[in-house]
């Protein structure tokens, strides 16, 4: 089982990896967003039955308000 470590690492590594560019603008971040949520989709497509995905769905977007939180008041700075 993936340790919260190994996937806090794996969010830094990630994160790194999508503003390596300083000069991130909407469309690109729109775009890389796509891609990521597709490739997730993808991923629990493989693993899992439709109302599972449907049911963590719904659990992503109940989470969105504090999902804007973290991202606001801890994920808004430069990661080099």
């Amino acid at each position: 089982m993936v340790t919260d470590e190994e996937m806090k690492e794996f969010g830094r590594e990630l994160a790194k990896l999508c503003f390596k560019n300083d000069h991130l603008d909407n469309e690109k971040a729109m775009m890389m967003g796509a891609m990521l949520m597709k490739t997730a989709m993808e991923l629990y497509v493989r693993m899992l039955k439709d109302e599972d995905i449907n049911n963590l769905l719904d659990v992503v977007a109940e989470s969105l308000p504090n999902i804007r939180y973290i991202t606001e008041t801890e994920i808004d700075r430069t990661i080099h």
